[in-house]
């Protein structure tokens, strides 16, 4: 993932998870926290993170 996403910004890529949920795994800068990333991953239904460390994330976000 690192070579392929740009970690000036929080950036992601998105692949099908469940019936009701998308997994977005992407990089975020050192600066930004749990918090900066979940406002912008978040699909309007809520979510949780598989994993966030080293500037790398997964995070399951819920859909209609």
């Amino acid at each position: 993932m690192s070579e392929s996403l740009d970690k000036s910004e929080i950036r992601w890529v998105e692949k099908q998870h469940l019936h009701n949920t998308v997994l977005r795994a992407g990089q975020y800068p050192d600066n930004a926290t749990p918090l900066d990333v979940y406002s912008v991953v978040n699909a309007g239904y809520g979510g949780y993170f598989l994993s966030f460390k080293n500037g790398e994330f997964e995070f399951v976000a819920f859909t209609d």
